[in-house]
């Protein structure tokens, strides 16, 4: 982030991070209902839930009993998006499942490694354009 240093210095040296966000699409095995589980295993509670028509998201976001970050997570409502864009995010492969341990956690959390060609991107840009603050990256 540019601004970091900026805001570490307005903040007299400390900054502290509220909360993390997480991006996903809604689609069988993934979404709110993959990640959430994950979160409230390790103490979070869901806390509240959104709905943004215009950028076609859901979203909820946990807290901690202990005052960690508050987690913050999205899906993006494919089925509301055009046959052309649904067709470019179907190149996805499926999210894999959590695994048991907490410690292949992180490893887990890694965007899929799938790369669109230049159509396709400016196909999801073009789609983005159409709903102010959508975004369709498809990145965990």
């Amino acid at each position: 982030m540019p601004y970091a240093r900026t805001f570490v210095r307005l903040a007299g040296g400390e900054l502290r991070n509220d909360h993390v966000a997480f991006r996903s699409l809604r689609r069988p095995g993934s979404g709110i209902d993959l990640f959430a589980p994950v979160f409230e295993r390790l103490g979070w509670k869901r806390a509240g839930s959104y709905d943004f028509p215009d950028s076609r998201l859901s979203a909820i976001h946990l807290s901690h009993p202990e005052g960690l970050p508050r987690v913050f997570l999205s899906e993006l409502r494919q089925e509301e998006l055009s046959y052309r864009a649904r067709d470019v995010l179907a190149q996805l492969p499926p999210d894999p499942p959590p695994p048991a341990g907490v410690d292949a956690l992180a490893g887990w959390f890694r965007a899929p490694d799938v790369h669109f060609s230049e159509q396709d991107l400016l196909d999801l840009e073009e789609e983005r354009s159409t709903a102010p603050g959508c975004y369709c990256s498809g990145a965990r």
